[in-house]
């Protein structure tokens, strides 16, 4: 009964509509609002990113929102924030949000603050609002032909009543099944949100491999997300602002540190985002052997510091 009942919600399921986005520009920042399923139902969560593209050296926070936030909305998990190098050669800050709407009809997502913080000064802008329009959630007494209602309502009472158990079955059946889906979509969720740098960095890795950008040709991009895959994980392992500044900041603020990172650490560091930033902005191209050789000095890195202890600890534990 559940496969069928299954079966038929995903084959009765419409496409996807194509994300909706309000976008602002101020400066040399532009802030985004993206709905990822605008084509929504009560009985489904909103997936929402806000993004923040900025020049290379300005810093951005995005916030993380509170349960109550929102009148129409219960505020779900949210994953951490990702920073990216774009092909344009700016950095691209994002957040993913869940939030679960609480009555169908015309609901909206007010606005975020997102700070920029640039050349020492601090500034606040504002993401546009976006509204939606959220659909009544699916009705098992839908769809069915007038004669057959008219059949229905002349069957002897004992039909009725087997009719109305067996209708009580189906909905029980269903509902159960949708808690069921819902729960392990947020603790998938969750265990995304729980990982630690580690993993994240090889996934991240792994992913880059996937992508195969040196055999179409993108070497900048390749070089931007390999040197920001190393750049997030010494922030995540070792509490190092290194995405949000240049190489020469970063490794400014590496020689003032005493005990963080060891000798070897920081001249392997160095040569490192050396060596893509001649990719990045010299125009330097690598042969394939130095490209191989900058993705396996990445691997082996983030391998050879592993986990806080802590964490490792925790996975124990999990295992």
């Amino acid at each position: 009964m559940l496969l069928l009942l299954v079966g038929c919600q995903q084959a009765t399921k419409t496409p996807s509509a194509e994300p909706l986005v309000k976008e602002k520009k101020d400066g040399n920042v532009t802030v985004r609002l993206i709905v990822e399923n605008p084509d929504v139902t009560l009985d489904d969560d909103i997936v929402l990113r806000v993004e923040a593209e900025c020049p290379e050296g300005v810093n951005v926070e995005l916030p993380d929102i509170k349960e109550d936030q929102f009148d129409a909305f219960v505020t779900n998990d949210s994953k951490p924030m990702e920073k990216k190098l774009t092909a344009q050669g700016t950095m691209l800050f994002s957040r993913v949000y869940g939030l679960e709407p609480l009555n169908e009809g015309e609901a909206t997502i007010d606005s975020f603050k997102i700070m920029v913080k640039e050349n020492g000064e601090t500034c606040e802008i504002e993401t546009p609002e976006i509204s939606l329009k959220i659909k009544p959630g699916e009705d098992l007494g839908e769809g069915l032909a007038e004669d057959e209602l008219e059949l229905m309502a002349i069957r002897s009472p004992w039909r009725k009543g087997w009719i109305l158990w067996s209708a009580g079955g189906v909905a029980v059946l269903a509902i159960a099944s949708l808690l069921i889906w819902r729960r392990r979509r947020r603790e998938k969720m969750v265990a995304e949100i729980r990982k630690s740098p580690l993993e994240v960095a090889l996934c991240a890795l792994e992913q880059l491999e996937k992508d195969d950008l040196v055999a179409k040709g993108e070497l900048k991009e390749y070089y931007g997300r390999v040197s920001s895959i190393l750049r997030e994980y010494v922030e995540g392992r070792y509490g190092l602002q290194a995405p949000e500044r240049t190489t020469e900041e970063f490794m400014e603020d590496l020689r003032r540190d005493s005990g963080t990172l060891s000798k070897d650490q920081k001249s392997l560091l160095e040569k490192f985002l050396m060596h893509c930033d001649l990719v990045k902005f010299a125009k330097f191209e690598p042969s394939a052997d130095e490209v191989r050789a900058t993705f396996e000095s990445c691997k082996d890195f983030v391998v050879a510091a592993g986990d806080k202890p802590e964490e490792a600890e925790s996975l124990k534990q999990k295992a």
